[in-house]
C-alpha cells in the first residue's frame, strides 16, 4: 500500500464519503472533520493493510467508523449530554475560604495573562472541572492540570510567606 493510493482513493471516494457521513456525523462541517480525521488515521496505520484480506474501501470503512465513533464519544463527554446533579452544584470548595483568601486569589489569577488566567478563573472560581474546561478551550488536560498544580503551588508559597 501507498500513500499515492490512499490519496487516489481520496479522490475518487470523497464525495461518496461524506454522503454516507452527513446524516451519521449530525452536520455537514462533522462529516468533514470526521472524514479528514479519517484520512490522516489511514495514512498513520498504512502498515497495517493487508490487500490479500480486505479491499481498501473495506479497510478504510473501518476507520471511518472508527473516528466516528469518537468524535460521538468526544461530543458527549464534552458536555452536550451532562446530567444535571443538584448535590454537586450545591458543594462550593471555596465557601470554607475566607473572603480575604478568595480576593488574594483573584487578583492572581487576574494578574495572569491569556489562556492561563482562562483556565484558571474556570477552574478556581467557576469550579469547572478540567475535562469541562478542555471541551470549553480546545486544549489538552495536561497543560490545564500543569497551570492549575503551578498556580496552586505558587498560591501555597504565598501563604506560606505569610505565616
Amino acid at each position: 500500500m501507498s500513500f499515492q493510493q490512499i490519496e487516489d482513493f481520496y479522490v475518487s471516494e470523497r464525495k461518496l464519503l461524506l454522503k454516507k457521513l452527513a446524516n451519521r456525523a449530525g452536520t455537514p462541517e462533522n462529516a468533514e472533520d470526521i472524514l479528514q480525521e479519517s484520512f490522516e488515521r489511514a495514512l498513520r496505520y498504512i502498515s497495517s493493510f493487508d490487500p490479500e484480506r480486505q479491499e481498501l474501501g473495506a479497510w478504510f470503512n473501518t476507520i471511518m467508523n472508527n473516528t466516528l465513533k469518537s468524535f460521538k464519544r468526544d461530543e458527549r463527554s464534552c458536555g452536550t449530554y451532562v446530567e444535571f446533579d443538584e448535590e454537586l452544584a450545591e458543594t462550593n470548595e471555596m465557601s470554607q475560604t475566607s473572603e480575604d483568601t478568595i480576593n488574594r486569589i483573584k487578583e492572581a489569577i487576574a494578574d495572569k495573562s491569556g489562556d492561563d488566567r482562562t483556565i484558571l478563573h474556570l477552574y478556581f472560581i467557576e469550579q469547572y472541572k478540567p475535562r469541562e474546561i478542555m471541551c470549553i478551550l480546545d486544549t489538552n488536560s495536561k497543560r490545564i492540570n500543569y497551570i492549575v498544580n503551578v498556580f496552586k503551588a505558587e498560591m501555597s508559597n504565598l501563604f506560606d510567606e505569610e505565616d
